[in-house]
């Protein structure tokens, strides 16, 4: 109804020939006017002997409101109709509102996962959601999703069709993605509510291959045969723990000989031959200690340095990623190894040998720089015998 009205009541007794109405109004942006306390509306005391002719006075208020203030009066339930239509006739299709979310995120995030993004909607959603309402995509259309990334088939950007996956953690990077646009239409007003429930599933982190002490060595030694730099590359990523992008991005400024350190302050992103570079991994930078047979390799390199980098090439330009995984897969075979040419084992080799001498994990977060103890905890389980070795120590103190 426009107004509500009442009998006046007054210390318990009715007030004769008096009424009370409310007048609630709302504004074209949905706020109550006139503005009463908690915004409630405005009430007027109305003189009448009944009550038809106390509704009849009430009605030409309300009138002379409208007139003098010119505010057009809504139902509560029209006025949310009209606004979830107008909302509804506002909201784009998938494929326009991804051009306008890319361009929104693109200022703060990192180059390397922005691409990951744009591949993720070229590839596995655009093809399919390209063409729908956002407030359409319900989660019908999320379990259409799920079923077509089980069974792939569906051609990539290139034309050949896409593997099949039952990688949980996969599936999640693609539906994550989807999420987050939603939810930045939601934030910027061109979705009203998320239109579907997109669920994302914990992923227990696999095991994480390592190489044995003996075969680090053999490692370390067939690349100190190659050349010193090669050395110096397997001992960054096996003694340091650094991360590909982190090696090929470390600058002899960030060495620290005296206090036996190293800065960790950058990782770099190769795209069409373009280095770009950001913070590292979780954005900060970590100043940390460098083991002494890593200190003395570099400060060997450090003397014949052929540029700012550390890894440069023999012109001194720094390397790349395809550069380093080339020189792995050089040392791999030298070694008489599986060529691989696999760079984040040494990284897990790191984490896996800490844990087998008994550091403590939350200091092997730390060195790693894992923003979460789970991703620490994969190396646990660790080397072969080493649980029996525990079981065993204690087995000797009762001898």
């Amino acid at each position: 109804m426009p107004f509500t009205l009442w009998p006046l009541i007054e210390k318990g007794e009715r007030v004769p020939d008096t009424w009370m109405a409310r007048f609630k109004l709302y504004r074209p942006d949905g706020t109550v006017w006139p503005a009463g306390k908690n915004d409630k509306g405005s009430r007027k005391r109305i003189k009448a002997k009944t009550e038809p002719k106390a509704r009849e006075e009430a009605a030409k208020y309300e009138a002379h409101l409208i007139a003098k203030f010119g505010t057009e009066y809504r139902e509560k339930e029209t006025r949310e109709r009209e606004a979830a239509e107008r909302v509804k006739a506002k909201v784009p299709l998938f494929g326009d509102w991804t051009k306008s979310w890319l361009r929104y995120i693109k200022p703060d995030t990192k180059p390397s996962s922005y691409d990951s993004i744009v591949s993720i909607l070229d590839i596995h959603l655009l093809p399919f959601l390209r063409s729908v309402r956002l407030d359409l995509i319900t989660n019908r259309e999320i379990a259409e999703l799920r079923v077509k990334f089980h069974e792939g088939g569906y051609p990539d950007t290139k034309g050949k069709p896409v593997k099949p996956t039952s990688s949980q953690k996969t599936i999640n990077n693609r539906l994550s993605t989807l999420r987050s646009s939603l939810a930045h239409a939601v934030k910027v007003g061109d979705l009203s509510a998320m239109p579907c429930n997109i669920e994302i599933p914990p992923v227990e982190p696999d095991e994480a291959a390592f190489y044995t002490p003996d075969v680090y060595g053999k490692l370390c030694e067939a690349a100190l045969g190659i050349g010193l730099i090669e050395y110096n590359a397997v001992l960054l990523a096996g003694n340091q723990g650094m991360r590909r992008n982190e090696c090929i991005s470390l600058r002899w400024s960030d060495i620290d000989f005296d206090k036996s350190e190293v800065v960790i302050r950058r990782s770099v992103y190769v795209k069409k031959g373009e280095r770009l570079e950001s913070t590292p991994k979780g954005g900060k930078i970590k100043r940390l200690p460098a083991s002494r047979r890593l200190m003395a390799a570099l400060k060997k390199l450090h003397a014949q340095r052929r540029g700012d980098h550390v890894l440069t090439r023999e012109g001194g330009s720094p390397w790349t990623p395809k550069v380093f995984r080339r020189t792995i897969e050089k040392i791999e075979k030298a070694a008489g190894l599986e060529v691989t040419g696999r760079i984040h084992v040494l990284r897990h080799s790191f984490c896996s040998s800490l844990a087998a001498k008994g550091v403590a994990p939350i200091v092997i977060q730390a060195l790693a720089r894992h923003a979460n103890i789970r991703t620490t905890e994969r190396y646990t389980h660790l080397q072969p015998g080493a649980l029996r070795e525990g079981i065993d120590a204690l087995s000797r103190e009762g001898e």
